[in-house]
């Protein structure tokens, strides 16, 4: 089920904030992050020129955030390195996205970032 357009309209709002905080635009030809909504679910993603071709971009994807209707909250996933998606259980599901997005930010255990 998609997201309704108020609350779309706030998690862009949230997430272009983000984006340009963590990738300014004077490094966004050599790292930008970007975001894809998709139904109930955010991926963020961390975007670089290929090394062969400077021209492509890969793109990496770092959290994902699923809004589950039931509960009508946020729950964050983290990568493995399998690239399989798994709950990341240090932090509950949350009605606040900003939340979710402040501990992606912070990332205590390394597993977004590195």
């Amino acid at each position: 089920m998609p997201l309704s357009d108020t609350l779309r309209h706030e998690i862009e709002k949230h997430l272009d904030a983000f984006c340009l905080k963590r990738s300014p635009k004077h490094v966004q030809h050599l790292v930008k992050l970007a975001y894809v909504i998709e139904d109930n679910s955010v991926i963020l993603c961390e975007d670089r020129p290929w090394f062969k071709d400077d021209s492509k971009w890969l793109s990496h994807p770092i959290a994902q955030f699923k809004f589950i209707v039931k509960s009508g909250k946020w729950r964050l996933f983290c990568l493995d390195q399998h690239s399989k998606w798994h709950i990341y259980r240090l932090l509950a599901d949350s009605d606040d996205f900003k939340r979710l997005l402040d501990e992606v930010d912070k990332d205590p255990t390394h597993i977004f970032w590195g």
